[in-house]
Parts: structure tokens; sequence; C-alpha cells
């Protein structure tokens, strides 16, 4: 009887209202921060994969141009590289290849390199 009493006074009602509010509004800003996180992320990787393919294809373009025997061969074994820096030292090292087997080689290196590094 007291409980129901205390839960209808105004006070007790103001008190509930207040710390429902509060509850709401902490949830809703709980929930945008992460969200705006994981959007975020996603965009982060979305970025990395576009600059991961646009590499590859700069590679594959340079390999076509100047090599084209192993273009084919090339455009496989880049699917092996995911990494950005790897990918843009190989960009160099093919442009700047005397014949297709330097190319070759500094493909082959890049893909030994990412190897040696996972185990």
């Amino acid at each position: 009887m007291f409980e129901n009493i205390l839960e209808e006074s105004w006070a007790y009602q103001d008190i509930k209202k207040e710390i429902t509010e509060k509850g709401i509004k902490q949830g809703l800003e709980q929930g945008r921060k992460q969200g705006l996180g994981q959007g975020l992320e996603q965009l982060r990787k979305q970025g990395l994969g576009q600059a991961l393919e646009s590499y590859r294809q700069t590679i594959v373009q340079i390999v076509e141009a100047r090599f084209p025997a192993i273009t084919n061969w090339v455009q496989q074994q880049l699917l092996a590289l995911t990494d950005l820096a790897t990918l843009q030292k190989v960009s160099v090292l093919v442009s700047l290849a005397k014949d297709s087997d330097e190319a070759r080689l500094a493909v082959l290196n890049a893909i030994e390199s990412k190897k040696s590094i996972q185990h």
C-alpha cells in the first residue's frame, strides 16, 4: 500500500521521468557513437580495398605495356598481395625492370616476403 502511494506521488513520477529520459539519452548517445565507429571502420576498409585494387590495376597496366607475355600471370599473383606498401614497391620495381624476368622476380619476391612474414 505504501508503495502504491509513493509510486503515485508527483515527486516519484518526476524522478521516474527524469531517470527514463537520461537513460534514453545515454542509450542514444552510445548507439550513435557505436554506429559512427562502425561506419568509419567500414569506410576505411572500403577505401583500403579500393586503393589495393587501384595499385593492382596500375601494375597490370605497366606489365601489359612493357611485358605483355606475363600479364595474366602477374594479374593472378597480385591477388595474393594485400598490403598497400608492398604493392607500391612492386609497382616501382616492375616499372624499373629491365626485362620480364626481372618484373616476374619483383612480384615473386613480394609474395615470398609476405609468406615469410606470416610464418
